[in-house]
């Protein structure tokens, strides 16, 4: 049974991640809803809950260059790493 939220897709993509160190990581969707979004990685992560992160899409979607999202970690286990996307100035 689905205890979330809001129904989730599956989708898998490259994203980039800017940790709040500012290094840049690229890691690969697993899921996505309206609210957030599952990344998985190549090597285990070292970001905490609470965290506050920038994505960029790596595929191209449309014209110009994708936008930058800022998102909180909501979940870290190994490789995975749960996000909630914020709004506005959070």
């Amino acid at each position: 049974m689905e205890l979330r939220g809001e129904p989730r897709i599956k989708i898998r993509m490259a994203v980039e991640l800017i940790t709040p160190q500012g290094d840049t990581l690229i890691l690969y969707s697993k899921d996505m809803s309206c609210k957030g979004l599952y990344l998985h990685a190549e090597q285990d992560l070292h970001l905490d809950v609470g965290d506050k992160v920038t994505l960029r899409l790596r595929q191209p979607v449309g014209e110009g260059s994708a936008p930058r999202v800022r998102a909180r970690v909501i979940h870290v286990k190994g490789q995975g790493l749960g996000l909630e996307f914020l709004a506005g100035d959070e």
